[in-house]
């Protein structure tokens, strides 16, 4: 037997009913999986990544479908690197440089403090001799300021260029996955993962059941309710009211409690107001 119509709960209505529940369920498992693939370190920068799980997933679509585009951006980037940018050996000649005059420096100044110490211990000649060594060893500022220059000339165009080139999304995704999933925030990620879940499932049945189908349960709930009823129908005969209860539907509403000369009647319609 087919489900009575219910006033007011036609077909349009039931299946925006369905698109509603389809939309926040995609919606919802979009920001779980947001929230893994996010780039945010704390509980607020999870809830953004939750919010904007789904215009970064049309981001990353349009991103494929011009995968040309990018496959030309990337030979640009792998000819600049080959032709423009530092050598390793460029990189580590300024590295060192800077290396060896931070080390010259710690260890006048390692000199000078010692001789201090041993001045303040009444120990003259060595206490003199152990600042002069430090002062007179001390690096110029100048030098740094040089070396820190020639390697900012050297390494900055090439991360300038850098910075404007578009990663991969799945990289960037795995990256994100394995930061979030490390030792000091798998827990913090997956907590966040269930809680935002969880709220996006709630508000969203209640958005679809409550303010769409003003609480009545869908048309598969309806048929599996209907066989619960042809199923067992003494325990809704002698049950009915409490059902109806349970459900929180008025007294008035039981029409067992209105009638005893028809069952099968009496239970169709009980199975109607049950749904």
């Amino acid at each position: 037997m087919r489900n009575p119509s219910i006033p007011g709960l036609g077909l349009g209505r039931m299946l925006l009913a369905y698109a509603a529940a389809w939309v926040f369920r995609v919606a919802n498992g979009a920001g779980v999986i947001g929230v893994l693939l996010g780039a945010g370190e704390s509980v607020p920068g999870h809830m953004a990544d939750f919010a904007t799980a789904v215009p970064d997933g049309f981001r990353t679509m349009v991103h494929y479908l011009h995968g040309e585009r990018h496959v030309d951006e990337l030979a640009r980037t792998v000819a600049f690197l080959q032709e423009e940018a530092p050598t390793p050996e460029e990189v580590r000649r300024a590295a060192a440089g800077t290396r060896s005059w931070l080390n010259r420096f710690d260890l006048a100044r390692g000199s000078i403090s010692e001789g201090l110490g041993e001045l303040a211990e009444g120990e003259l000649i060595l206490g003199v001799s152990d600042v002069r060594w430090g002062l007179t060893h001390m690096p110029p500022r100048g030098e740094l300021d040089s070396l820190v220059s020639q390697a900012r000339s050297i390494v900055e165009p090439t991360m300038a260029y850098l910075a404007e080139v578009e990663l991969d999304p799945l990289m960037r995704a795995a990256a994100n996955a394995s930061d979030n999933l490390s030792a000091d925030e798998r827990w913090g990620t997956l907590f966040t993962m269930v809680l935002l879940g969880s709220f996006g499932w709630i508000a969203g049945s209640f958005v679809v059941t409550v303010w769409i189908r003003r609480g009545m349960p869908s048309f598969f709930g309806r048929v599996l309710m209907r066989a619960g009823t042809r199923t067992f129908p003494g325990w809704y005969a002698e049950h009915g009211a409490a059902a109806a209860a349970a459900l929180g539907l008025p007294q008035d509403l039981d029409p067992v409690a209105e009638s005893s000369s028809a069952p099968s009647e009496v239970l169709e319609s009980t199975s109607a107001s049950l749904e």
